[in-house]
Parts: C-alpha cells; sequence; structure tokens
C-alpha cells in the first residue's frame, strides 16, 4: 500500500471498527486521558517536547504503518517535524473527548499535511503547461520561469531526457503539494527510469529535478535550445 489516501482510509476503518488498538490499549488509553507538556529535548534538540501519556504510544503505532508504507514521504518531511506534528494533533484536542476521536484527529492531521505540505520541483517536460501530463500538477503554485546549468535536454519522442552535461535547460519552477509527489514518481519511474535529486537552479533555487541516466539518451537527438516547447 503506498498510496496516501489509501492509507488515510486504512486508518480511519481501523479506528471505525476499534480495530486500531488492542483490548488492553483500549483499556488503558480510556482510563487515562492525561496529557504532559515538558521541555525535554528532542534528538539534542531544546524545543519543547510533548510526552504523551498514554498517547505516545498510540502516535508512534500510527508512525510506524506510515513510515512503512509511505516512507517516501520523509524525502520531503524531517521525520521528527512530521511526528511533532502528529503531537500537536492530540494537545490540540480535546482531551476529555473519546479515543475514537483523538485518532481521527491525528488522521485528520496527516491529510492536511498531504494536502497542504509543498515541495519543489522543476519541471522541463511533459508537466509543463499545455503538455500531456500538467493535469498531474494539479493544485501547484508556479513561482517563476527558471533553468538549470550544466544539464542537456534529449528527445525521447513523447518525452525527454534531462541528463547532466555542457548545456542549459529551461523550464518552470513550482511548489507541488505533497500528495502529487506519489503520482510524479509514478510517471518518471523513481528511481529506476529517472532518479529524483535536489539540484540548485540557476536563480539559486534549490529544487527537486528528474533526471536520466547517460545510457537513455546515446542514440537520441538533442533539443539544443534546452527548451522543450522548441524540440
Amino acid at each position: 500500500m503506498s498510496n496516501s489516501a489509501e492509507f488515510l482510509n486504512f486508518l480511519q476503518e481501523q479506528i471505525n471498527n476499534n480495530q486500531f488498538l488492542s483490548p488492553e490499549e483500549q483499556t488503558i488509553f480510556l482510563e487515562t486521558e492525561k496529557l504532559v507538556v515538558t521541555d525535554k529535548p528532542l534528538s539534542n534538540k531544546t524545543s519543547k517536547t510533548v510526552i504523551l501519556t498514554p498517547h505516545a504510544s498510540i502516535i508512534s503505532s500510527i508512525f510506524a504503518q506510515l513510515t512503512e508504507r509511505l516512507n517516501w514521504i520523509f524525502d520531503f518531511i524531517n521525520t521528527e517535524e512530521f511526528y511533532q506534528s502528529l503531537a500537536t494533533a492530540v494537545i490540540n484536542n480535546d482531551p476529555n473527548s473519546s479515543a475514537k476521536n483523538l485518532l481521527t484527529a491525528i488522521v485528520q492531521k496527516i491529510a492536511n499535511i498531504f494536502n497542504d505540505y509543498r515541495v519543489n520541483v522543476f519541471v522541463y517536460g511533459t508537466l509543463l503547461p499545455g503538455e500531456i501530463n500538467h493535469y498531474l500538477m494539479a493544485g501547484s503554485v508556479f513561482l517563476a520561469d527558471d533553468s538549470l546549468a550544466n544539464a542537456e535536454l534529449y528527445n525521447a519522442s513523447k518525452y525527454p531526457i534531462l541528463i547532466i552535461g555542457k548545456g542549459v535547460v529551461h523550464g518552470k519552477h513550482y511548489q507541488v503539494p505533497l500528495k502529487n509527489m506519489e503520482a510524479l514518481d509514478k510517471l518518471e519511474e523513481h528511481p529506476n527510469y529517472y532518479c529524483r535529486e535536489i539540484l540548485t537552479l540557476t536563480s539559486g533555487k534549490q529544487a527537486w529535478v528528474y533526471l536520466g541516466k547517460k545510457s537513455l539518451v546515446r542514440d537520441l537527438p538533442r533539443i539544443t535550445s534546452g527548451n522543450w516547447y522548441k524540440r
């Protein structure tokens, strides 16, 4: 299971069917609805840390399932920050509410992260406006026209392949919703066909770029303009 929507539905179904907690956990959870906040450091950081009793084990369980099924998101989000955001969902929830309501609040928090968290991506081919796969950019925010130096663009007929080289490749810089990234990775067949890497654009901004392997362009014509629109 790798789809974010499927994962959230999976968690919610467990909650609705009271399958998420063991009988022992349900008893402890329902009897102890207290939250404790301390200044205990987190991984040598001095920021305030939330200690949840017994909520910590519940969040850890959700976090473990998330890590197992959707570990790709931690390419983009710091693990500790994500864990803390789940703890925040608990703190903001009514401590006298039921365990089911609390767990639902956590699931909603995860859903909000998928919808609201943005990832910087440089696009240069079929994800550009007017191109066949631009629909996968739904909800993205256009930042600027930009380019990538020390790169070359090749024409594979229906799509381009970008490799590290000696030219300049032109494209657009977007902030893409986190939930879109799994579709982009699937389109680009990351990491088997293309490899997604963080690179510095001509503007000085950093963004994820899908790079091809040099072996893929051996017999392909180069787009000397570095512009897919001018192929």
